[in-house]
């Protein structure tokens, strides 16, 4: 099966997921951009071998836009299914509407999305855009229903897990007391007597760090403290215009293995966010068996997220309804935390791959 797949930039779970996807299928990639400027620097992928990866030459406006006309050329190639991971783009717009013009069946594949109150014309060129499509890849209910808004038939979707983990970087049992505790130890983290609140990201508006500092500062406990963990404390105090308290631990960007350990050591995960169209860090932390608190405007929290079983969802935007997460969250931990591994098992590269080629076959023996 020769496959060709477009996407913005090789950020490096597509990398790995097209690593894996590559040893199923004759695999090119097509890439707008080579990194994103809302990334930490050693945020990039490892190169890898086993697919063919092109950087389209265009027109680069700002750090979002590209517009790509060599495109044309691999989409007039014999692929036998493309690929579009969105429709945002000037280069994947193109795309669409030459595979539209040309009737050449395609896929389109999306993390996740919010349905807006777009203005009429916006709404118009995103069904237009969405609608285009023959086949669709989602990761879940949540997703479809943004796609089926948009002009996608509910028969043409197909569902894969989300993710940006191999299964043996999911948990296989919840730690001891006293593994966690020697965690901490080597992490020169606050002992057992302390609860740890930890959240992943960089510093920017949209994550909400503003909001879970003021609800972390507003418990009562004074045995609570909140881990920030991706950029300097110097970092984050610019983005929230003031000084974090001692409840606040900071500590730079780490690579995985090393937030593999962090993650383990503390007792509940948090992604205030105001928007994620989807939230790879909430994966994360259900592999490594933490409860999860996160909004209404997370795509991961929407699909893996069960109230009162592996966590809780609460509005965004509300300082209020994060703290009373946070209350209940602390109070049932150890029944969330191992609900949390559980939850995830499935969601691994060996399966997001699996599910992506078995809908790759019925789409192209359908077309047949």
């Amino acid at each position: 099966m020769k496959i060709l797949f477009v996407t913005n930039l090789p950020s490096p779970y597509r990398v790995e997921f097209f690593s894996e996807l590559a040893k199923e299928c004759d695999l090119t990639v097509l890439y707008d951009y080579r990194s994103s400027t809302e990334r930490n620097p050693l945020w990039k992928a490892q190169s890898q071998n086993n697919f063919k990866s092109v950087f389209l030459k265009g027109l680069h406006f700002g750090t979002h836009w590209c517009l790509s006309w060599a495109i044309i050329k691999y989409l007039k190639q014999d692929f036998d299914l493309v690929i579009i991971s969105s429709y945002e783009g000037l280069t994947e717009q193109l795309a669409i509407s030459y595979l539209r013009q040309h009737r050449i069946p395609f896929a389109l594949s999306s993390d996740g999305g919010f349905i807006g109150d777009d203005f009429w014309l916006k709404k118009k060129l995103k069904t237009y855009l969405i609608g285009s499509a023959s086949y669709y890849f989602s990761p879940g209910k949540f997703t479809d229903k943004y796609l089926e808004y948009y002009g996608a038939q509910a028969t043409q979707i197909y569902h894969y897990p989300f993710t940006s983990l191999y299964q043996r970087e999911i948990l296989p049992r919840t730690l001891s007391v006293a593994e966690k505790q020697q965690l901490r130890r080597k992490l020169n983290l606050p002992g057992l007597d302390y609860n740890l609140v930890i959240s992943v990201g960089v510093p920017i508006r949209r994550k909400g760090f503003d909001l879970l500092v003021q609800a972390i500062e507003a418990l009562d406990d004074p045995r609570t403290k909140l881990l920030l963990v991706g950029a300097s404390r110097a970092e984050y105090e610019k983005t929230l215009g003031r000084k974090l308290s001692s409840k606040v631990l900071v500590v730079d960007f780490l690579t995985k293995p090393q937030l593999w350990k962090y993650y383990q050591a503390v007792d509940v995960f948090v992604l205030a966010t105001r928007y994620d169209i989807w939230g790879l860090v909430i994966n994360e932390a259900l592999a490594n068996g933490l409860p999860v608190i996160t909004t209404d405007r997370c795509g991961a929290g929407l699909e893996l997220i069960e109230n009162g079983v592996n966590g809780y969802l609460v509005k965004s935007e509300s300082v209020a309804a994060l703290r009373q997460a946070l209350e209940l969250t602390l109070a049932q931990q150890p029944l969330l935390a191992e609900n949390s591994r559980h939850k995830i098992q499935e969601h691994s590269y060996e399966g997001m791959v699996q599910a992506h080629i078995l809908a790759i076959k019925k789409i192209i023996n359908h077309q047949d």
